[in-house]
């Protein structure tokens, strides 16, 4: 239905609003299986994903955009530039899901912290 007016990005839009619905379809299931979720705690770790999500792809952005990416070439400046924004990216991603103390990134710090002490 999308991809008539939208052409590709028609496929790409149809294709996230189905995980969209299917994530509040099964967030609903798990929800009345479990007999009720703490819908307020998982937004807020939403929204500091969001955060940290934002700062990471901006900082990521930032480094890729120095290059010339619409001319052929120039491979190892690309896959170096490439490289560092990805290396970047991941590090303040992790930094700064440390700093906000996300739920999930202090559960995975402890079995590193339990997988390094045996």
């Amino acid at each position: 239905m999308l991809m008539h007016p939208l052409k590709h990005a028609g496929l790409a839009l149809a294709t996230s609003l189905s995980a969209m619905l299917n994530l509040f379809l099964l967030y609903r299931e798990l929800d009345h299986k479990l007999g009720g979720l703490d819908v307020e705690k998982n937004i807020k770790s939403l929204l500091r994903s969001f955060f940290c999500s934002f700062l990471m792809g901006l900082a990521a952005y930032l480094i890729c955009s120095l290059g010339d990416w619409t001319v052929s070439g120039k491979v190892m400046e690309k896959s170096l530039l490439l490289g560092a924004g990805i290396v970047i990216g991941l590090g303040i991603y992790l930094a700064c899901s440390y700093w906000v103390k996300n739920e999930e990134m202090l559960f995975l710090l402890n079995i590193v912290k339990r997988k390094m002490k045996r």
